[in-house]
């Protein structure tokens, strides 16, 4: 019933809240867009990332005074994409409209940063007017396992270039049951979440919250827009409300545990795709440019604090240095209720309206010690290709060796509840034993870019490992964790002298 009335309120009442059906911009037209800015001028080139699911082209413009990246010692490299969801297309509308600002105006960003803007990462879901993909992949979900050549595209693209800043932009949808339940619309023009998984650098994460955020807010504040903290969740009695998730299978937390500073970015949306365009075009493109213009003010600080952090991933790891593979949301004394911007449907005005049953605390779970290295079998192909994908240095052994391990017998399997979805749950072992490796057999050593991203992925116990977070697929390694076996991935716990090739 209550998702009945939402249909109905976003149907009937969403135009009466500001706004006509905008013209939404087609794929070819976005390249053809695209291909005039890049004749225009020096500011701005276009370049194929990689190609959809039905071939279409997956535009990124490279926007830079002088040669881009020509100067990465004073000005970081910012990475803003659009349109993961094809239904959330506000974000390449603002994205069009940023390019053509930056593209043949002095607008003072590219003085301080050189971007990329991707501003339809997923072209298929865009034809069609869906939120996945062709291949039914929703691909906001598809960080970790990489299955999808939209996803795997954005990665490359990070991967070269090594972004310091990232922003992903999606919309929300103001009408829900939930909310309407409690006699309200969401009414927040923009959210922005910043990054919360605990294994990011403390430093960037604080610096994104404390320091970034409140920037922003008051820059669109400025423009006549409101921006709030990304929160998810249900105001329902029984329910709670939390900001967006830690997991890295999004687009933020998946380049933030690259200890990037990234953020997503949720515009209003009401009713069918293209209602109140241009008003939702114009919301993006207010807090795109403020979140530009403040990382572009305050580039020194983010090239310093991401350059710290960054250097600390490849140290050697430290005896007892650990990893955070489970965490979820709790209350906080100090932040017992929050106060929300709402739509009022039974007095018909915008206000504030304040909820206690707010769990805005991220605690640890589950944490494990870190080993030197993860040994994977070498004929675990699957595993290997997958590393590869993230881009994972990999090296192989040229011959057998021995070497003290650590490894996981299954002593049961079941399952829990986390941030609203069922993971799998492990009842472990941990044996240690000195083993004889196979010539052939991959190891990834932590110190290297993805050295926060190894244990998440390969720890069984992970919340958002190769066995848990497989974006609605299933998983291909859910052998792994069958009871009364022996998880194949090893750790490597004392250094052994080990005869190895690189792994190209």
């Amino acid at each position: 019933m209550r998702a009945t009335i939402a249909i109905f309120l976003a149907l009937s009442l969403a135009p009466l809240l500001g706004g006509q059906a905008g013209t939404l911009t087609g794929h070819e037209e976005l390249l053809s867009r695209l291909r005039q800015l890049d004749a225009a001028g020096p500011r701005a080139a276009l370049e194929i990332i990689g190609r959809s699911t039905q071939g279409r082209d997956i535009p990124a413009l490279f926007l830079a005074r002088g040669r881009f990246a020509g100067q990465r010692q004073r000005k970081p490299i910012a990475l803003v994409f659009c349109q993961q969801h094809g239904d959330e297309p506000s974000g390449k509308e603002a994205a069009l409209l940023l390019a053509a600002e930056l593209a043949r105006r002095d607008s003072g960003i590219l003085d301080r940063l050189d971007l990329i803007l991707v501003p339809c990462a997923n072209p298929d879901g865009a034809e069609l007017r869906q939120r996945r993909n062709a291949r039914d992949r929703d691909l906001n979900r598809n960080h970790v396992v990489l299955s999808e050549p939209e996803t795997q595209a954005l990665h490359r693209l990070f991967q070269e270039w090594f972004p310091e800043i990232v922003l992903d932009v999606h919309e929300y949808g103001a009408v829900s049951p939930w909310w309407v339940g409690q006699g309200v619309l969401k009414n927040a023009d923009e959210m922005l979440g910043a990054l919360s998984n605990l294994n990011i650098d403390a430093a960037v994460r604080t610096f994104g919250q404390d320091v970034l955020y409140p920037a922003v807010r008051e820059r669109v504040a400025a423009d006549g827009f409101v921006l709030f903290p990304y929160t998810v969740g249900s105001p329902a009695e029984g329910d709670r409300l939390r900001f967006s998730t830690n997991d890295i299978d999004d687009g933020r937390q998946s380049l933030g545990i690259y200890d990037t500073l990234a953020f997503i970015l949720e515009g209003k949306r009401c009713g069918a795709v293209d209602n109140m365009l241009e008003r939702r075009a114009a919301a993006q493109l207010s807090a795109m440019t403020a979140f530009l213009r403040e990382a572009a003010r305050r580039a020194p600080e983010i090239l310093s604090l991401v350059g710290a952090a960054r250097a600390r991933l490849l140290a050697p790891v430290a005896p007892g240095e650990r990893s955070f593979v489970r965490m979820d949301y709790f209350p906080d004394p100090a932040r017992p209720a929050v106060t929300f911007p709402v739509f009022n449907l039974q007095e018909w005005r915008a206000e504030t309206r304040e909820w206690k049953n707010f769990e805005p605390q991220v605690k640890v779970k589950k944490s494990v010690r870190l080993p030197l290295a993860y040994v994977i079998p070498g004929g675990e192909s699957r595993l290997v290709d997958l590393l590869r994908r993230h881009q994972v240095r990999l090296q192989r052994l040229a011959a057998p060796a021995q070497a003290r391990v650590e490894a996981y017998r299954v002593l049961h399997a079941a399952a829990r509840l986390e941030e609203e979805s069922v993971k799998p749950e492990f009842d472990l072992e941990t044996v240690s034993e000195t083993v004889t490796l196979a010539r052939g057999d991959v190891l990834a050593f932590l110190p290297q870019r993805a050295r926060r991203l190894l244990p998440l992925l390969l720890e069984p116990e992970s919340s958002w490992g190769i066995m848990t977070d497989t974006g609605g697929q299933e998983s291909a390694f859910a052998a792994y964790g069958r009871e009364g076996g022996t998880y194949p991935v090893l750790r490597l716990m004392e250094p052994a002298d080990l005869p190895l090739e690189e792994l190209e």
